[in-house]
């Protein structure tokens, strides 16, 4: 009698053991799987697709951000922007887009285009001093491409609105 209710206490024993052992699996293949996809779309926008945006004759290497998760990363987190360049928003349709700098650690030009056309341009979007209440910019007019490049870039190309646009993407 008494060996049965041992091999009964072991047998429980393994049963809560294999239990513990596929919650812990479970769990664990969970947390993997959400940081998986968390780093797939906010992964410092490594993979995006790359072109050139030619304004007065000047070439300026871009990052192209095509999908809402893209757009919505942008530039933030980035050190540095060198000279020559920056990251192309491409929207499928024309619309006011409010531009926030959340997560910015550099200042930069915002680039209102609409079409091939400069439309506007918010010059030195400073990092936020606040960052739960960052500054947002809008164009004075609708658009279909957001280009931003480093602060200054704007005055030192003599960059002005109506000037022509060309895309290479």
């Amino acid at each position: 009698m008494r060996g049965n209710f041992m091999e009964n206490i072991v047998e429980q024993k393994k049963s809560k053991n294999i239990i513990f052992a596929v919650i812990f699996l479970a769990v664990i293949i969970l947390i993997v799987i959400i940081l998986i996809s968390f780093f797939s779309i906010y992964s410092n926008n490594e993979n995006l697709a790359k072109g050139k945006v030619i304004i007065n004759s000047k070439k300026i290497s871009v990052d192209i951000a095509k999908t809402p998760e893209q757009q919505e990363y942008g530039l933030k987190g980035r050190e540095k922007l060198s000279d020559g360049q920056g990251m192309l928003f491409v929207f499928k349709e024309k619309r006011y887009y409010n531009f926030w700098m959340d997560g910015m650690k550099i200042p930069i030009d915002i680039i209102w285009l609409d079409d091939n056309k400069i439309i506007d341009i918010t010059k030195n979007a400073s990092v936020p001093t606040d960052p739960k209440n960052p500054a947002i910019f809008r164009p004075a007019s609708e658009v279909n491409y957001v280009l931003e490049v480093r602060a200054g870039y704007v005055d030192a190309n003599n960059l002005k609105i109506g000037d022509s646009v060309e895309f290479k993407i």
